[in-house]
């Protein structure tokens, strides 16, 4: 059988890669007093080592010894450091643990990811105690280019969301600053060790937007990005709109009556649909023809995220964008035109509040004591198709209004635009395929089709434009 590798067996292994190679006898004790009659005659392997540790080399074999799988091996040489940070204090070692850590998560943003997306997978995949160190270490990080001229606003937003707008601890106390969650400095060793471990061993994904490294290098636009002006081509939604449409979502949300929800509900979508179309055929109209599509992450919190994700793929489809589910890590990618996404996001985040709502009140009025699980499952999957059919007919519904208004151009303009969704998709996952979701519990499906009827997207309610 195979022995697990320990810690001497990985120092050895890593040996060649440190100039600065310490063995684990001390060195002999040196005393420059010519006077030798006070010098005490105890053996050298008695004496007390008073040299610096070699923090970079010992974090190093504990982080290898994790990321090998040997989580006993990290441990031990994580208790290690913690002596020697009892001895030496952790101002060298939190030096060392803030360079690894910001270079990992800044090789991250290079691999295609953003702040949002990690803190959502990384805290999918650890424990509490270590995922709770991210946002720290994202802070660090950003202080290269928080204040910087070229920095983009909306990466900015990103990181302020997931850092809550705290102020970055400091480099040399930041293992200090970790132990309020921690009983004992290994453990705190530890954790760092295993968030570097996860940031290093993410894959890479799909580049959505220009990574930080890159922006200094970036030709500079006449007008900063996100600052006001002439709507462009492509450009997102108008704020006004979206005001006015969260404001409807939000009194579906709070109302306790169905029939409300639903009426409220229907003028967002209608509102929704009118705007982009109208916002297509000025663009038409213009001579740019179709501007290009983008992409964007949406997170999928657990539980029923797979079934959720299809709810996402049906309101992305009536507003003609297209989405790619990624289940392992629990993200869709949505790719369509700036103004396009945000709605749908919108909406989206609406019909999430109204369906957990209608789930709950449904669990109580039937008492349900067995099969809750299926019944969920079911429940949001039956919801998401359900939603699906309203909102393609009130999209329907507002094209229809809108062809009398612009004419016949109306069909080929959208169907232009969902054609330029679907390319920029094929561009970025060139491999992609259809998969199924299915439901085993009827009473479920019946009551999530129910519920997404009283979240009724529209088909009598088409708004005029500016009303």
């Amino acid at each position: 059988m195979t022995q697990p590798m320990t810690v001497e067996d990985l120092e050895r292994l890593l040996a060649p890669f440190f100039d600065d190679e310490t063995d684990d006898e001390p060195e002999p004790y040196e005393d420059d007093d010519d006077t030798s009659d006070d010098r005490t005659d105890e053996p050298a392997m008695f004496r007390r080592d008073t040299r610096t540790p070699e923090w970079a080399s010992s974090f190093a074999v504990a982080v290898q010894a994790q990321a090998l799988g040997n989580a006993a091996a990290a441990a031990e040489r994580a208790a290690q450091l913690a002596d020697q940070v009892g001895r030496f204090g952790s101002a060298d070692l939190s030096q060392v643990v803030v360079d690894d850590l910001t270079r990992a998560v800044a090789g991250c943003w290079d691999r295609g990811w953003q702040p949002a997306d990690l803190a959502h997978v990384l805290g999918r995949q650890l424990k509490r105690p270590f995922r709770r160190r991210l946002p720290d270490v994202i802070a660090l990080e950003a202080q290269a280019y928080r204040d910087a001229p070229y920095a983009e606003p909306a990466w900015l937003a990103q990181t302020d969301a997931v850092t809550a707008g705290a102020s970055p601890p400091d480099r040399p106390k930041l293992l200090d600053s970790w132990q309020v969650d921690f009983d004992h400095v290994r453990d705190v060793v530890y954790a760092a060790v295993v968030l570097l471990v996860a940031l290093r061993q993410l894959p890479s994904q799909p580049r959505l937007c220009s990574p930080p490294s890159e922006w200094a290098r970036r030709p500079r636009s006449a007008a900063p990005p996100g600052s006001a002006g002439r709507r462009t081509p492509g450009s997102a939604a108008d704020p006004k709109i979206i005001q006015r449409v969260r404001a409807l979502l939000a009194k579906a949300e709070s109302t306790d009556f169905p029939d409300e929800a639903e009426t409220f509900t229907k003028k967002a979508q209608a509102l929704i649909a009118r705007y982009a179309i109208d916002q297509a055929m000025l663009d038409h109209g213009s001579g740019h023809g179709p501007p290009g599509a983008i992409g964007r992450r949406v997170l999928i919190d657990d539980p029923y995220a797979k079934a959720k994700s299809v709810l996402l793929g049906v309101v992305a489809q009536a507003n003609r964008c297209t989405t790619v589910w990624q289940p392992g890590l629990a993200l869709s990618t949505v790719f369509g035109q700036p103004s396009d996404l945000d709605v749908v996001e919108l909406l989206f985040s609406s019909l999430l509040t109204q369906a957990t709502r209608a789930m709950v009140v449904a669990e109580r009025e039937l008492d349900l004591t067995s099969r809750e699980r299926s019944f969920r499952h079911s429940f949001w999957v039956a919801f998401a198709g359900r939603i699906g059919e309203r909102l393609r007919e009130a999209t329907a519904e507002a094209t229809e209004e809108a062809s009398a208004q612009h004419g016949r151009d109306v069909l080929p303009v959208l169907a232009n635009r969902t054609g330029v969704a679907e390319a920029a998709r094929s561009e970025v996952f060139p491999e992609v395929r259809t998969g199924t979701i299915r439901s085993s519990n009827a009473l479920g499906w019946h009551r999530g089709r129910q519920a997404a009827n009283e979240a009724d997207i529209g088909r009598k309610a088409a708004l005029k434009k500016g009303q």
